[in-house]
């Protein structure tokens, strides 16, 4: 399989007449097939495209014909080939060396760079991507800078072509290469254009060229060539890592005492000299900033650190009253409540009325629960919505470990006692409904079986006579024979004649 280095290598001994373009997934070259070795190489890759190559199409510049396999190429006959490359997540493949622009708005988005024109001591980095040569290895572990301030909040872009970036982090070098090459070159022509942007105070176009404008005092707005504003890439990388990434928490400030510095070295005739010792005069003016307001700093932020905690105890002693609440609420009203309703319960005699009650009794309970829970609910969301607003803003003076430390840790320590203590409560609830349940099951099919045989009694009742005589038992119905009623026998009595 033909290695990257192989391919570029190819592309560079295929003759051309015109531009070549090199994006994140496609490269397209221009070029003069008369060589059949070089034409029948590029019909190989037509066929068996390597694996880190999606497919590579051949056609006739003018009229997109693809050539035949076998067929001799035309003399003088231009074709265009367009390689296809294998997307691959967070990394920018490219083969040539990168003299066009087209690849610049990927570095943005990805980790690692491979060229495979590099050579292998030219690789450098920066806060956002690693440059390296692109072999069939896997390239090596890099961890990007955490993102930094959006320059476009301190410098205005009035060009309406972005000029000045969003992210400063792919034009700012954290590893030189050890011996320059056509990638860095092309890569810091570009970054010199960003940084001096990112500087400045505003970013204007006029008559086809980039105005970059220091307020000053006294304020100068001058316009670079390429090779003006190369020259100024040391000056301009120390200045915007100064400011961007030394300064994140006073960005603005540095960005300021900078750019008025800038403008303060600023002559007509000498362009190449402005920004020089810019940076040395800022670092003593932050610092005499820095100074004056260290007492005030000192003591805000000490205050500051105090309600914070403040604050936070506030929030730990309202999780602890709110556990110790339901609590309460359980063992005044629930318990009392429920042993009322089965103690008086023996005393009604309608089971129905005492199954009932056990019913109502079960369904205040699960409703006071879960209005208790979706109080304190909705109270500690309220909270946690409040903690991330004046987090945002205490980022900027006390650090993330001292925020996790003063605030965080111990409010999320307070609110699993709170879970935990809700947990207990909610299970004796739970146990209670369960309880209350039984109860008006067993009362309700109580009451059933009593009204089936209180039913069954009334119906025997009624199928006997009320009363029994003579004539209800010598009677018959009609059409049938009265029942023979045998008479009473009388003992006889015989006079005595004496």
């Amino acid at each position: 399989m033909m290695l990257p280095t192989e391919l570029a290598e190819l592309i560079r001994r295929t003759p051309g007449q015109g531009p070549f373009e090199e994006t994140f997934d496609t490269t397209i070259i221009i070029a003069l097939l008369d060589d059949s070795v070089i034409f029948n190489a590029w019909l190989g890759l037509v066929a068996f495209p390597p694996d880190y190559i999606s497919s590579v199409t051949i056609t006739e510049t003018d009229s997109d014909v693809q050539p035949d396999e076998g067929t001799p190429p035309t003399n003088g006959m231009s074709y265009r080939i367009t390689i296809a490359k294998q997307a691959v997540p967070n990394e920018l493949r490219l083969l040539l060396n990168p003299f066009t622009v087209g690849w610049a708005d990927s570095l943005h988005d990805v980790d690692n760079v491979r060229v495979a024109e590099m050579a292998s001591d030219a690789t450098f980095t920066t806060c956002r991507s690693r440059f390296q040569t692109w072999t069939l290895d896997p390239p090596a572990a890099f961890a990007a800078v955490e993102p930094l301030r959006d320059p476009r909040i301190s410098a205005q872009d009035f060009t309406q072509a972005n000029v000045v970036v969003a992210d400063i982090r792919p034009w700012l070098v954290t590893g030189a290469p050890h011996a320059t090459g056509p990638t860095y070159g092309a890569w810091r022509a570009l970054a010199s254009r960003r940084l001096i942007a990112a500087l400045s105070d505003r970013v204007s176009l006029e008559g086809g060229k980039i105005l970059y404008y220091f307020g000053g005092p006294p304020s100068c707005q001058f316009s670079l060539d390429d090779a003006q504003a190369d020259a100024l890439f040391d000056r301009l990388t120390a200045g915007a890592t100064w400011v961007f990434v030394e300064g994140h928490r006073d960005t603005d400030t540095r960005h300021l005492l900078l750019a008025n510095e800038w403008a303060r070295t600023f002559r007509k005739e000498k362009l190449l000299e402005v920004g020089d010792g810019a940076l040395d005069s800022a670092k003593g003016a932050y610092s005499a900033y820095v100074k004056a307001g260290s007492k005030e700093t000192l003591k805000a932020i000490a205050d500051l650190r105090k309600a914070v905690v403040d604050e936070t105890q506030k929030v730990s002693q309202r999780a602890q009253d709110l556990a110790g609440a339901m609590w309460k609420d359980l063992a005044v009203a629930s318990a009392p409540f429920v042993t009322k309703i089965l103690a008086d319960s023996a005393k009604i005699s309608n089971l129905d009325v005492a199954g009932g009650m056990a019913l109502v009794a079960a369904a205040f309970l699960v409703f006071s629960f879960f209005m208790m829970v979706s109080i304190n609910r909705r109270y500690f969301a309220r909270q946690d919505e409040g903690r991330k607003v004046w987090s945002a803003t205490l980022s900027t003076v006390l650090t993330p470990s001292e925020i996790e430390e003063y605030s965080a840790k111990p409010i999320q320590r307070s609110i699993e006692d709170y879970k935990a203590a809700r947990l207990r409560v909610g299970i004796f609830y739970i146990a209670l409904v369960i309880i209350l349940l039984a109860f008006a099951e067993n009362s309700l099919s109580s009451q059933t079986v009593v009204k089936k045989t209180s039913d069954s009694t009334v119906n025997v009742s009624a199928t006997m006579p009320r009363s029994v005589n003579a004539k209800t038992i010598g009677s018959a119905p009609p059409g049938q024979s009265p029942l023979p009623v045998k008479k009473p026998t009388l003992p006889k009595y015989t006079a005595r004649h004496d």
